[in-house]
């Protein structure tokens, strides 16, 4: 991508280009640029016309986001660390922000990635394209998008030949891993479709301080447990228990600070076992037990 189409979608986001990027390096292949808000609140952030895919990763993550492939919603909420998407050519992405965020976008021509599929049996880059179009945590794609973060923001011009090797690496990666028919296929089957993964965050929302539990969601989306708890694991970056305990903890921390209930009350009604119990919980999340939390909130 040229540097007038980076400059282009600067603008289009109304953002300052002087202060709008960590770190940018131009390649013969592949383009890379850190993008940052250098002032937090919201923002709306669409894609680019060129013909390339976008890999979006979040190393810090977002305190929240909402995120459209042309009209289909694919996510809305926070957005953990090491979580990344791909959007393939001819998909209009829009992600509406909010907070402080740092996003590294790689812009990988289709080209590219096509002469990598040739050399490998049975590769698909729209199999790759239709897995990839989600937020995902993976182990095998995350390191190597944490080392091209760092060649981008490093200090002085990072090498264009190591960039373009480690971006070259990455697309191999992409297509290996989710273009294979055997692959594409066994990571399709264990991912959430998106209205499963709406319905089991509702359902966490709102019934987790009942004592719900990840066999429950399961059968709640028809699938097994195993499934649903390693397709949950995948996508959201935590298991199905933390992320139920997590829940409790911002119910029993709304209750702590904004009400009189006995702690004891409120442990028992949060889904823990005791009071001390929440407290130890409660201590480990938010660095204090709930009987400072509630003096520090006041009256």
């Amino acid at each position: 991508m040229s540097q007038a189409a980076l400059d282009s979608i600067v603008e289009s986001w109304g953002m300052d280009p002087a202060r709008s990027f960590v770190g940018r390096t131009l390649g013969t292949n592949i383009s890379a640029a850190l993008w940052r808000s250098p002032d937090g609140g919201e923002r709306l952030l669409s894609g680019t016309d060129a013909d390339v895919f976008i890999v979006a990763y979040h190393q810090d993550g977002l305190p929240r986001a909402h995120m459209l492939l042309d009209t289909d919603p694919i996510y809305d909420g926070a957005v953990g660390a090491n979580s990344w998407l791909v959007v393939p050519p001819g998909r209009k992405p829009l992600a509406e922000v909010r907070g402080d965020w740092n996003v590294l976008h790689l812009y990988i021509p289709t080209e590219f990635l096509r002469r990598i599929a040739s050399d490998l049996p049975n590769a698909s880059m729209r199999a790759m394209a239709e897995r990839c179009a989600r937020l995902i945590h993976d182990r095998e794609v995350a390191p190597l998008l944490q080392r091209i973060t760092a060649e981008t923001t490093a200090g002085g011009a990072p090498s264009p030949v190591l960039l373009e090797g480690l971006c070259a690496q990455l697309a191999a990666t992409l297509v290996h891993e989710f273009g294979g028919s055997n692959t594409a296929a066994r990571a399709l089957r264990e991912c959430l479709a998106p209205w499963q993964r709406r319905r089991a965050e509702e359902l966490i929302a709102r019934e987790a301080v009942s004592g719900l539990t990840a066999g429950e969601l399961a059968a709640a989306l028809d699938l097994s447990r195993s499934h649903f708890s390693r397709a949950f694991r995948r996508e959201t970056g935590m298991t199905v228990r933390d992320a139920i305990l997590e829940r409790r903890l911002d119910e029993a921390w709304r209750r702590v600070t904004q009400s009189d209930d006995p702690i004891t009350q409120i442990a028992h009604e949060c889904g823990f076992a005791s009071a001390s119990h929440l407290a130890a919980r409660f201590r480990q999340r938010f660095g204090k037990s709930p009987v400072e939390a509630r003096r520090m909130a006041g009256p």
